[in-house]
């Protein structure tokens, strides 16, 4: 299959069927907006309460070949009539999902999860032809990402911000979120008794202020200079000494910067 993402905002998918595959399917599908129609005899309890709430329409009755008429997208998951499902699709030229047999459908849909990076949300999806090792990669992927990322700075232009964090001199590393806002910084700036080894693998810019006049690194100008950077769309790291309250929050980041960035202390 060839892999690709959709987009569903506003466009009608047709779930067929109503028990727990087809509740955790919908869920997604009305969380990318879509306009979803879900077509069962029974549904479970969630999908009663989305109907009762008028977040899906729900039709009370069996499946009809006509049914794929005027869907974007079709999911199957009965485990009786799924091979009609797909057969009225086909006729239709409408990608379908079959639920139980994803390489019987036209469709399928991937292991798939969103981690939280400092410039927003990634997707992740896998597909393997095996789901359980889908899982897997797809579990190991986020887990890497969160605490092992690689170089996550933007190619693409974007939305500006300025972050601090406060660092151990001790440390050897930043792990978790810190690490995570350290990667997709385009600008690090590092103040006096923070290592220097913390930021010798970056591809980063960095100004290390310990170099540095004492004019060009007072508080003031280096929160005037982060702002002008984030302005700009520069993702900015401020690093500082643990519990320092050397180059504190200063009016003028937050006012000058682009956007709120990712979770953290503000320059």
């Amino acid at each position: 299959m060839f892999p690709l993402t959709l987009d569903l905002a506003g466009r009608r998918v047709l779930a067929v069927g109503g028990g727990s595959v087809a509740t955790r399917r919908v869920r997604g599908f009305l969380e990318a907006g879509a306009d979803v129609w879900v077509v069962a005899p029974q549904v479970s309890d969630e999908l009663a309460e989305l109907a009762a709430a008028g977040e899906i329409t729900w039709s009370r009755r069996e499946f009809r070949d006509t049914d794929p008429d005027g869907a974007w997208l079709v999911h199957t998951a009965t485990g009786v009539i799924d091979d009609a499902v797909a057969r009225a699709c086909e006729d239709r030229r409408i990608w379908c999902i079959q639920a139980a047999r994803a390489a019987h459908g036209t469709a399928a849909v991937p292991a798939r999860t969103q981690v939280e990076l400092p410039d927003g949300r990634v997707s992740i999806a896998v597909q393997s032809g095996d789901p359980r090792r889908s899982v897997r990669v797809r579990n190991a992927l986020a887990d890497f990402l969160a605490e092992q990322p690689p170089s996550l700075r933007r190619v693409r232009p974007g939305r500006g911000w300025v972050r601090r964090i406060e660092v151990d001199p001790r440390a050897g590393e930043l792990v978790g979120a810190d690490r995570a806002l350290l990667a997709a910084a385009d600008v690090v700036i590092l103040d006096p008794g923070v290592p220097a080894a913390l930021v010798t693998d970056l591809a980063a810019e960095v100004v290390d202020l310990a170099g540095l006049p004492p004019a060009w690194a007072a508080p003031s100008r280096i929160a005037e200079v982060a702002a002008e950077q984030a302005a700009g769309g520069a993702a900015v790291v401020q690093l500082s000494p643990l519990a320092t309250t050397r180059h504190p929050a200063h009016p003028a980041v937050a006012e000058r910067a682009v956007a709120a960035g990712p979770t953290g202390s503000s320059c």
